[in-house]
């Protein structure tokens, strides 16, 4: 009996702990910024690194300082497709539909097969259509994503309001 008393937390401790891990997830991002920074100071043309900083400031949502990491990180073609699809929500989540749906439409023309990449791709671009209003093109994304992958994140949800409207 005594060690599932020992378990249980009431909402204090649970929203202490909380609290807690908020402020490690927060100290870890500041040690992954600095770092990063540091090393896009010692070595400024790895674009790389540009690319590793610009996913730093994108999760702490810092959109103008992730915004020309990722445009100087394209022109690593091992990187260029990610940066563009990262260029096309930072876009987005700036309510700058156009230039989004432009940037992840590029990187989704340089994409060979349906693969997660892709499909995440299609994913961002049907929700900037969404967001632009334009109900058909998104559907058209989320379709295809839904006839390789079923089960990939909402994709199923959508379809079924989408038909059932």
């Amino acid at each position: 009996q005594q060690w599932r008393e020992h378990g249980k937390r009431g909402p204090a401790e649970q929203a202490e702990a909380e609290r807690n891990i908020a402020e490690i997830e927060r100290q870890r991002l500041d040690y992954q910024l600095e770092r990063a920074k540091y090393r896009v100071e010692a070595y400024p043309n790895d674009m790389q690194l540009r690319f590793e900083l610009g996913e730093i400031h994108w999760e702490r949502q810092e959109i103008d300082l992730a915004l020309p990491q990722f445009q100087l990180a394209q022109r690593a073609p091992q990187r260029r497709l990610a940066s563009l699809v990262y260029l096309g929500r930072c876009f987005h989540s700036k309510r700058q539909f156009d230039m989004a749906v432009e940037q992840i439409n590029k990187a989704i023309e340089g994409m060979i097969g349906m693969n997660r990449e892709k499909l995440d791709a299609l994913y961002y671009l049907g929700i900037c259509y969404e967001d632009m209003g334009n109900h058909a093109k998104a559907a058209e994304c989320f379709k295809q994503i839904y006839q390789s992958d079923i089960k990939f994140r909402d994709v199923a949800q959508r379809m079924e309001r989408m038909y059932n409207k």
